[in-house]
């Protein structure tokens, strides 16, 4: 499967958890790409079949408990990813049945799990991403495209939410990050961007606000290289 298809994280949860979907948006407004199968699966395409290859190659495999217990389809995947040998991290979102923590042998009650019961907790989150993404490895690039995709075409909390991911975050390169911030806001988003309508690539309006944002997060990324230095003081 090539690169660009392998995510970060397969995401694992009975359909009626509807938290899991928030939980997913914030991740990904985090910088972790994610299989959610409601968002990810085609209409007409074989489930069963694109799920198994997604699972066999994500890096990290999520698996969601809450108070509905297991789904049918939810336990079979969850007892496949074990038998792949998949990294597993549970995450605990509500008051499951007692019954569930025996299932996926004793999945949520052998092994250490994270208790996120709001899908606001920002700690929470940035926990669960370092431990997705492991610190000490290279971040990669598609990170920053998302990251920079959110401060370019999120909305205002979408955008809020990855200034806090870069504020609290051990796991992001601020060198490389801040790198790409200042290619973007001396390039694509400079001020010579609002005033070339022509070839300008978003609304000249907005070009200023999400110039904005992106100062924002390079000043709480890499605020005291010389570089950043001298282009925040510009």
């Amino acid at each position: 499967m090539p690169e660009e298809n392998i995510v970060d994280a397969f995401t694992l949860y009975k359909e009626e958890e509807s938290v899991v979907e928030r939980i997913v948006a914030e991740l990904e407004a985090r910088g972790v790409s994610t299989h959610f199968w409601r968002r990810d699966v085609p209409f007409g395409d074989d489930v069963h079949k694109l799920e198994t290859e997604r699972l066999k190659t994500a890096r990290t495999v999520l698996v969601f408990l809450g108070e509905l217990g297991w789904g049918p389809n939810h336990l079979r995947l969850t007892k496949e990813a074990q038998s792949l040998g998949k990294r597993i991290i549970p995450v605990l979102i509500g008051d499951p049945p007692k019954s569930a923590f025996t299932e996926a042998d004793g999945l949520f009650r052998d092994r250490r799990y994270l208790e996120l019961r709001d899908p606001t907790d920002a700690v929470l989150l940035t926990q669960l991403v370092d431990e997705i993404l492991e610190p000490g490895e290279p971040v990669p690039t598609a990170q920053f495209d998302r990251i920079v995709s959110a401060l370019v075409d999120g909305n205002e909390e979408q955008r809020s939410s990855v200034l806090q991911q870069i504020r609290i975050s051990s796991s992001i390169d601020r060198a490389a990050l801040a790198s790409r911030l200042r290619n973007e806001i001396e390039n694509r988003f400079g001020p010579k961007s609002e005033r070339d309508f022509h070839s300008s690539i978003r609304d000249p309006k907005k070009i200023s606000s999400i110039r904005s944002w992106m100062l924002s997060c390079l000043i709480w990324t890499d605020a005291e290289s010389v570089e950043s230095s001298q282009l925040i003081q510009r």
